[in-house]
């Protein structure tokens, strides 16, 4: 599988935004740069391939971050191939199992999360060493 971490905190401009999905995606060419051709191209993806997304919500206005975090999930839902995982959503394991019995599902299904949310930017750490190393 492989394993994406994008990271867009300090993306404000969606122009921008799309210039760094085409290039962290590597989309076509010809992507139209747009909430369209998005999901188009992540509906493409035909390699098992998980995106864990920091900082989406800063993207644009409110409203543009809403419909850029529902293209994520629709093209999710539409290919099997696709998985995305929203780390800004990753519950703090310190105050999860210092607040619950470590038994308790939640706490289990929080560190599951936190083992993904880790094994996301370690790969990505180690995609960034092989460039350099190219």
């Amino acid at each position: 599988m492989i394993k994406i971490e994008l990271n867009l905190y300090g993306i404000e401009d969606p122009k921008d935004l799309h210039r760094y999905l085409a290039a962290a995606l590597d989309f076509p060419d010809y992507y139209g740069m747009n909430l369209d051709a998005l999901y188009d191209c992540l509906t493409d993806i035909c390699d098992d391939t998980c995106l864990g997304i920091r900082g989406m919500d800063k993207v644009g206005d409110e409203s543009y971050a809403i419909m850029l975090r529902q293209v994520f999930e629709d093209a999710e839902e539409a290919n099997p191939h696709l998985c995305v995982f929203f780390a800004d959503q990753t519950p703090d394991i310190t105050d999860t199992v210092q607040a619950t019995d470590p038994t308790d599902k939640a706490a289990d299904l929080a560190v599951q999360a936190t083992d993904l949310a880790f094994e996301v930017t370690d790969s990505t750490n180690d995609v960034n060493n092989m460039d350099h190393e190219l």
